[in-house]
């Protein structure tokens, strides 16, 4: 998977909070506004203990927060479909990486309550 580059305000609205938070779809970024039938984008920073990913058969260093989007399916059932992309720093410059479908199941009928709180 190839890294993007994004701005650093990209990344500043992933860790303004400090927290995972819901992000009003007035800050999404631009590629994810392009998707289709996306509810919800929540956000939160990783701590520098947990910035190696590994997923879909994908391992790297540097992750330093993560987005996730839920949207909904066209087929009706699974209800849900569940993607993940993350940021990293590399030479001062500032990459998002995905969708990674990892997480919760990638598509589901079964979405925790913290989804549906936002």
């Amino acid at each position: 998977m190839r890294p993007i580059p994004v701005t650093t305000g990209e990344l500043d609205t992933v860790l303004q909070s400090h927290t995972t938070r819901v992000v009003p779809p007035g800050e999404w970024p631009a590629p994810i506004q392009k998707i289709p039938r996306v509810t919800q984008l929540w956000a939160w920073p990783l701590p520098t203990s947990a910035g190696t990913v590994r997923s879909d058969g994908t391992t790297f260093g540097g992750a330093v927060g993560v987005i996730q989007t839920i949207r909904e399916t066209t087929q009706g059932s699974p209800a849900w479909k569940v993607d993940r992309w993350y940021y990293r720093i590399i030479a001062g410059r500032v990459y998002r990486l995905g969708p990674f479908k990892e997480g919760l199941p990638h598509y589901t009928d079964h979405l925790p309550g913290w989804p549906l709180r936002g």
